[in-house]
């Protein structure tokens, strides 16, 4: 996937985007996971409390890893251009 956009630094414009939906993608597996414990969970008589912010937080989670690495990395990188 590459972006269309002009940019000084194209290789980490695409290399973040790619994240990024990598990022989606691993959000929408860990919602399904979640989903499927609650129902197994369901299944053997456990209740689960706060279903609606268990599966919120399973499909952020890697959203937040990557925006934190894309930080870090970035800081580093612009530390090294001054």
């Amino acid at each position: 996937m590459t972006a269309c956009t002009p940019w000084r630094d194209s290789v980490e414009l695409n290399r973040m985007v790619f994240e990024k939906s990598a990022a989606v993608a691993a959000g929408a597996i860990g919602v399904q996971t979640e989903a499927v414990k609650i129902a197994a969970r369901a299944v053997v008589g456990k209740r689960t409390k706060n279903v609606a912010t268990a599966m919120a937080a399973a499909a952020i989670r890697p959203a937040l890893r990557t925006v934190k690495g894309n930080a870090k990395r970035l800081g580093q990188k612009s530390r090294r251009r001054r």
